[in-house]
C-alpha cells in the first residue's frame, strides 16, 4: 500500500474557495502518474479544455489531507 499527500487548499483554489466533494459541478477524475509526465497531461487537458491541477502526491505509508497548513487527518495505509 501507499500513502498520499493531499492539499484540500489546492482543490478550494480551483473549485472557487469551495472544497465539497459532492455538488451540481461536472465530475472529477484523480489520476496518479511520474512527475516526468505531468506537462504531458497537462498539455492533453488543455488541448481539450479540460481543468487540470496537482492536488497532491503518492508518497510514504500515510494518507495526509492537509487544509489550511496542518495534517486536517494523517491515516496509516494497512494491508
Amino acid at each position: 500500500m501507499r500513502g498520499a499527500r493531499i492539499d484540500v487548499e489546492a482543490l478550494a483554489r480551483k473549485a472557487g474557495g469551495s472544497t465539497k466533494s459532492c455538488s451540481g459541478a461536472p465530475s472529477r477524475i484523480v489520476v496518479t502518474l511520474e512527475s516526468k509526465d505531468l506537462a504531458r497531461l497537462e498539455a492533453i487537458a488543455t488541448k481539450h479544455s479540460v481543468p487540470c491541477f496537482k492536488l497532491g502526491t503518492v508518497e510514504g505509508d500515510h494518507l495526509v489531507v492537509k487544509n489550511k497548513g496542518a495534517d486536517a487527518i494523517d491515516l496509516a495505509s494497512r494491508l
